[in-house]
């Protein structure tokens, strides 16, 4: 272990705080924001934290405190924006470095380093993500300094938040896939609906794909969905939503002049005709207009 990493003191604050069950719930918090957590084994949950931890580390240009806790007991490690890990020891000194094997992504299930922003294989945002809900993006100095009560709060608890388990999470990670044998009668899942919200119009409801911009195109069937562009930042045909038969989310942007930003725990802006698929919840920048994307039914 080098000197340097040896002696680097691990600051008070951003506080990650990971509970991994044996079937695969838990929770997540960063400072005071908690999230419920789902994956289909313990061991893919504990990476999903860690790799939360990453992306913040990111946000913070250093490594941050992140301590989990399992069936096994729970240990205070330093996570790194690489994805390097190391142990806090009782006298506050860090351990050697490890690098965190690669883990099935959460949509295709290739394995994915610890640190990846996206699935070199299918394109998916935050490929180890575990949280059930939108993670609050915040800035290094919010999740550095939070305000005195919260601090208090924080401290007084220890290193772990009180921790409850909604019913409705408990058999998540262990259900089962449908059978598909020949005996079986074939399962009719309905398309839901796309939903777009935004922060400077009415959302709207769709049922399908949509074309966004001043004045978009109806390319290939999609639907267009004019946005006010207060500072004219918004290209006329700026961005591509796409639903496909499973429900699953893609973004593309159409080489707009000021971008298409998804915000998924880190601002990435997408490269031009490039479709990544994203999370419902998902806010995205395109221009100066904020979209929030979800599904309905």
């Amino acid at each position: 272990m080098s000197d340097a990493l040896a002696h680097l003191t691990l600051a008070r604050w951003p506080r990650v705080t990971g509970a991994v069950r044996p079937d695969g719930t838990g929770t997540l918090s960063v400072n005071d924001q908690q999230y419920a957590c789902a994956a289909t084994s313990p061991d893919r949950l504990y990476v999903g934290v860690l790799a939360r931890g990453t992306v913040i580390a990111r946000t913070m240009g250093r490594p941050v405190r992140v301590h989990v806790s399992d069936a096994t007991g729970s240990r205070l490690l330093a996570v790194h924006a690489d994805g390097r890990v190391q142990a806090v020891l009782d006298d506050g000194r860090l351990d050697a470095a490890q690098t965190v094997p690669g883990s099935p992504c959460r949509r295709c299930g290739t394995d994915a380093p610890l640190a990846a922003a996206t699935c070199a294989s299918c394109g998916t945002l935050e490929p180890h993500r575990v949280e059930l809900s939108p993670v609050a993006v915040l800035d290094a100095a919010t999740l550095a300094q939070p305000d005195e009560a919260l601090a208090e709060q924080l401290d007084a608890v220890g290193p772990a938040l009180p921790l409850t388990t909604p019913p409705a999470l408990q058999t998540i990670a262990t259900a089962r896939p449908v059978s598909t044998s020949a005996t079986s009668l074939p399962v009719l899942r309905a398309r839901p609906l796309l939903r777009l919200s935004f922060d400077s119009q009415p959302g709207v409801t769709l049922d399908g794909s949509a074309s966004l911009g001043r004045a978009p195109s109806a390319i290939a069937d999609r639907q267009p969905v004019p946005l006010t562009s207060p500072g004219m930042l918004v290209s006329k045909t700026h961005a591509f939503i796409d639903l496909d038969d499973d429900g699953l989310i893609r973004v593309t942007d159409c080489n707009s002049t000021n971008g298409t930003v998804v915000h998924a725990g880190q601002a990435v802006r997408l490269a031009a005709w490039e479709p990544v698929v994203v999370a419902p919840g998902t806010t995205l920048t395109l221009g100066d207009v904020a979209c929030t994307v979800d599904l309905e039914g």
